[in-house]
């Protein structure tokens, strides 16, 4: 299964939003806001970091350091480590952090506390599937991989495309609104 995929079966599922509801004490609805802005952000940042050498190589390493199976995302999202969350977050926005999470928290609805909450889940969760993607990359036949010619930085757009495009279709003006406003506002 590929990584938008299994972010769109699983993640965005109604019992996983649920079971986030609850965790954070929030309306499933919100959350589910939240994350389909949160997701193509948290990706372009990386896409974005990783458009030069020194940015690539650190997210290799960080790759690296992420081996966990998410393949049950809903289980891995509940045993996230969040201060690890945390310190992926602070590399992934930079000095835009502040602004990225007000911005989130206005465009969902939820509260800055648990937009934080939610952001240091989903930060191991999405280097843990890239990881798991390059993996699989790594261990496909010599012939496949120079045929589909994708490193980290092209699944990373191609990724971050698609579930632009998912946010797209699913026909809410105001959530475009809201991932036009928080990308268009760091990311440029």
């Amino acid at each position: 299964m590929d990584l938008f995929d299994l972010i769109q079966s699983q993640l965005f599922n109604q019992n996983t939003m649920e079971e986030l509801a609850v965790d954070t004490k929030a309306e499933p609805k919100q959350v589910e806001q939240l994350t389909k802005l949160a997701i193509p952000t948290m990706l372009e940042a990386l896409r974005k970091n990783a458009s030069d050498e020194e940015g690539k190589q650190s997210l290799d390493r960080a790759l690296d350091d992420h081996q966990e199976d998410p393949s049950d995302l809903l289980g891995f999202l509940k045993g996230a480590d969040q201060e690890d969350g945390d310190k992926i977050l602070n590399h992934m926005f930079g000095n835009n952090r502040e602004q990225v999470t007000n911005n989130l928290a206005k465009n969902s609805g939820l509260d800055l506390g648990t937009v934080i909450n939610l952001l240091t889940k989903y930060a191991p969760m999405i280097l843990s599937l890239l990881a798991l993607s390059k993996t699989n990359t790594q261990k496909a036949p010599t012939t496949q991989r120079k045929k589909t010619g994708m490193d980290l930085t092209d699944i990373l757009g191609d990724l971050t495309g698609r579930t632009k495009k998912a946010t797209e279709e699913s026909n809410d003006g105001g959530l475009l609104d809201g991932l036009k406003d928080i990308l268009g506002g760091f990311l440029g």
